[in-house]
């Protein structure tokens, strides 16, 4: 017997503050464990946030397991500068684009702006707290975030990081705006279905990709009013953005999906003039450049593995990430289980006190134990759908709140013992308390890949759900001999 606030245990670590406000002083409690069967079932994402100010994702994979995943990319188009002189008579000699690849663990500066342009939801992405181009807006705080996003460029083998690629590059039929957050949003009604390239682009992998466009794209950039150009706003909505597209891979089991820096993808206006600041002076050249992703990108994303959506309880359940197919808890399914629990033991499911709450996945070993580096995210960890009322009555996805508790367990990947394991005691301690009729959805959760950043200014590390990358790994179901698991630390008052 023991007070809880005074609860010690050899190899369990405990957060001793959980639950304690539903406990008297001098109330005894007998602490328990009692482990539950998880029920997982196989579902895609519906309207998987899409905006992103850090990273262009374009790419494609053609699998046997999971068949065809397209990955594309579409930016508002607006100046570098906000003024230029083109001289008389200007001639344009060429326009191209080039895409730089971003560089994986990146630090990154986060700029502060007061009451700018950035700071509305859609575009002041909450998986980063920086933007590219905050020169614009007068600044007050400067931080640096590192992010652990270690690759960007996927591949699930060492064979395809060359792989051949073709990219296309359509006009948007008008600019992106807060209608277009998810990364379904983007239709084929959204574009005009001709390439402004002007041939192939091929991309073999590498630091970044440059290729030539449409003349007449460049010159109308070039011809654009002093108006426009004095307001980017104005220039954005009169002149759009492109978007970026990806060809399928014409093999089976091969592909890549490239993540490239928003602030590295630029339009370049070369022309050549006749100067009028003196006389008698001879034609010179100059280049204009404009930026892609002004204000964000709007990364687009296609699966056809929607068809291996099943309710039913499987020995494997496979990881694609991003909107794909993911394991999938009906929080109602697992509530059952606690509750009959409950009821064979004689508890009231609201006088149990959750010390510690732990979800457990545990996975086979590859028998190329190197795929682990490849198909496997790093962490994994319940995400739910949820509207963020302070931005918008858009439905995100966030990762449960325990992640932020002292000491939690976020799913890093257990290489030793095979498995991830997931700390969520607060949303536990809320599930068990809670009636079965009035859970309905809120805490139905994807076990699904995360990312973080870490800011070295204020020492804080921030997580969010990882829907830049691809993966195939492949969990542990409910039918397999090492079934997933939560495991509770409990405690029943009188």
């Amino acid at each position: 017997m023991a007070i809880l606030g005074q609860i010690f245990f050899s190899c369990i670590t405990i957060d001793k503050s959980l639950g304690s406000e539903y406990v008297p002083d001098s109330q005894l409690l007998k602490v328990e464990t009692a482990r539950f069967r998880v029920p997982l079932e196989l579902k895609t994402l519906d309207s998987l946030q899409g905006t992103s100010m850090v990273y262009a994702t374009i790419g494609a994979f053609n699998t046997s397991e999971f068949g065809i995943a397209q990955f594309g990319s579409a930016g508002n188009v607006c100046p570098n500068t906000t003024s230029w002189d083109l001289g008389k008579d200007p001639k344009i000699i060429s326009t191209s684009m080039t895409l730089t690849l971003a560089t994986a663990n990146a630090t990154m500066s986060s700029t502060t702006t007061p009451n700018s342009y950035y700071n509305n939801p859609y575009y002041s992405s909450y998986y980063s707290y920086y933007s590219y181009y905050s020169y614009y807006y007068p600044t007050y705080t400067t931080t640096e975030t590192t992010s652990s996003i270690e690759r960007t460029s996927i591949t699930m083998d060492p064979s395809q990081v060359g792989t051949t690629q073709n990219f296309h590059v359509y006009r948007l039929k008008k600019a992106i705006d807060s209608t277009k957050a998810f990364t379904s949003s983007l239709t084929k009604d959204d574009y005009i279905p001709v390439e402004l390239n002007t041939s192939a682009v091929t991309y073999f992998g590498g630091d970044s990709v440059t290729f030539r466009l449409s003349n007449d794209y460049g010159s109308e950039l070039l011809g654009s009013t002093a108006e426009e150009r004095d307001s980017l706003q104005l220039f954005v909505k009169n002149h759009g953005g492109l978007y970026i597209t990806c060809d399928t891979p014409p093999t089976i089991d091969a592909g890549r999906l490239n993540l490239f820096n928003v602030g590295g993808i630029t339009i370049n206006v070369k022309y050549n003039f006749q100067p009028t600041w003196g006389e008698g002076l001879d034609r010179k050249d100059t280049t204009v450049t404009f930026v892609f992703g002004y204000g964000g990108c709007l990364n687009t994303t296609s699966y056809s593995s929607k068809k291996l959506e099943t309710s039913q309880q499987l020995e494997r359940l496979p990881i694609e990430g991003g909107a794909g197919i993911n394991p999938y808890v009906n929080i109602a399914a697992l509530k059952d289980s606690l509750d009959n629990w409950a009821a064979r033991k004689g508890i009231d499911p609201a006088k149990v006190i959750i010390s510690k709450a732990t979800l457990i996945f545990p996975f086979e070993f590859p028998a190329d134990i190197s795929m682990l580096d490849y198909r496997y995210p790093s962490y994994l960890f319940p995400a739910y759908r949820a509207t963020n009322t302070e931005e918008s009555d858009m439905k995100y996805y966030y990762p449960y709140s325990d992640y932020a508790l002292s000491g939690s367990s976020m799913g890093a990947i257990n290489r030793s013992l095979g498995q991830y394991r997931c700390e969520v005691s607060s949303t536990m301690q809320k599930v068990m308390n809670m009636k079965r009729e009035e859970l309905g959805n809120k805490y139905d959760f994807w076990l699904y890949p995360l990312m973080y950043e870490e800011d070295s200014s204020y020492g804080q590390t921030y997580y969010y759900v990882d829907n830049y990358s691809y993966f195939m790994g492949v969990i542990n179901g409910p039918k397999a001999d090492r079934y997933p698991e939560l495991e509770i630390v409990y405690a029943v008052m009188d």
